[in-house]
């Protein structure tokens, strides 16, 4: 979904067979930089507070957390 140049990744998810090889990390740096180079200049996401697994990889990522939304992009 983007919005006013800026682009909201949701529904991020690794099949269970496939987690714990290390792929969760370059792959969202992979779809963030195609997002950057083609959609829109800002890329955010929304994922639960109670999500460390994935709080993790988008710290690894490169996202830093700069607020609070009840909601998603619309």
């Amino acid at each position: 979904m983007a919005r006013g140049g800026v682009a909201q990744l949701q529904g991020v998810w690794v099949a269970p067979r496939h987690r714990g090889k290390g792929l969760a990390t370059p792959a969202m740096r992979a779809v963030v930089r195609q997002v950057i180079e083609t959609i829109a200049p800002t890329v955010t996401l929304y994922v639960n507070a109670y999500n460390e697994p994935a709080l993790r990889t988008y710290h690894s990522a490169g996202f830093r957390q700069v607020g609070k939304f009840a909601t998603v992009i619309l």
